[in-house]
């Protein structure tokens, strides 16, 4: 079997930016996905790392979101046909799962050293 956790991206656990906000990502919806990962793994399932980089996309922030979300899509869209022959009328449990966030640059207001936080 197939599982895919992913970095940035989307499927059954979908979380825009929009969505999350520029606040910190709330320490109860990491539990959920931890715990989501972790059932999925105690299933027989394996668990992959994948990073979606971008060129950078003249737009809105806005645009920006929705297009890697359109490409990361397809990509899954994709995979899965290679998982199962019928996607659409497969159970969700039988497909791959996509997690993902977007990862955009922020301004950061203070500036620290990189050797305060050397060991």
């Amino acid at each position: 079997m197939l599982s895919l956790m992913a970095l940035p991206i989307l499927t059954r656990a979908f979380h825009s930016a929009n969505a999350v906000t520029r606040s910190r990502i709330p320490s109860q919806m990491i539990l959920r996905y931890t715990q989501l990962v972790t059932d999925t793994i105690k299933q027989g399932w394996s668990c992959y790392l994948v990073t979606v980089l971008f060129a950078q996309l003249p737009a809105s922030r806005s645009a920006i979101i929705s297009r890697m979300k359109q490409e990361v899509q397809r990509v899954y869209s994709t995979l899965i046909t290679r998982v199962h022959r019928k996607p659409r009328t497969a159970s969700p449990n039988k497909l791959p799962i996509l997690i993902g966030a977007v990862d955009l640059p922020v301004y950061k207001s203070i500036r620290t050293s990189a050797r305060q936080y050397a060991a």
